[in-house]
Formats: structure tokens, sequence, C-alpha cells
């Protein structure tokens, strides 16, 4: 009797680990895991198809991983520089000239 077929557990993890993309650090760190654990996956499920099944699964780990390892922190990357770019120096500049003026006008007297 034929036994049913198992999905193999790196496709799983591998899945797991890729869903969590959109987490900044962590997830180009499960991204690298996601990649991994999909190739190892696919790799077994190919290597033994009469008793693992999970191919797309692992596929998707591994466009999830993909996606977490260069296309969030690009994205992380390009809105950073947007914000730099309208920053004003110069406003921040006369801000801080004020503040510091104002704060060498209060001068704590001794007793």
């Amino acid at each position: 009797m034929n036994s049913p077929k198992q999905i193999s557990k790196p496709a799983v993890f591998s899945i797991l680990c890729g869903s969590l993309f959109f987490i900044p650090v962590i997830g180009v760190l499960a991204g690298c895991l996601a990649v991994a654990l999909g190739t190892v996956a696919y790799i077994g499920i190919k290597a033994d198809p009469t008793k693992l099944r999970g191919n797309g699964v692992a596929l998707a780990g591994v466009l999830f991983g993909i996606v977490g390892m260069i296309v969030i922190p690009a994205l992380y990357a390009s809105l950073a520089g947007q914000a730099l770019k309208n920053l004003d120096v110069e406003e921040l500049k006369a801000n801080y000239k004020v503040e510091l003026a104002k704060s060498e006008r209060v001068v704590p007297q001794s007793p």
C-alpha cells in the first residue's frame, strides 16, 4: 500500500522564514535562510518525488527570501535617500544657533 507523500520540512521552514521579509533586519537574515532552505527542499523533492512533495512551497520560500534580501532593503535605502534629500541642513543650522543663543542667555547665578 502506498503511503501518502509528506511535504518537505525544509520547504515549510523556507516559506516561514521567507514570510518574515518585511521586518527590516530580520528580513535579510531570514531571507538568506529561506533561499537556502528552499533550495535544499527543491533538490530533496526532485531526488525523491515518490516520498516528498512541496515544490510550490519551496519556490514560494525562495521568492520571499529574494524579496527579503534584495527588494525590501532597496526600498528602505530609497526611502532613506529621499528623506535625506528633503532634509534642510541650513534650517537645522539656523535652529541650532537660535537654541544655542537662548541657552547662553540663561546663565545660572552662583549663591
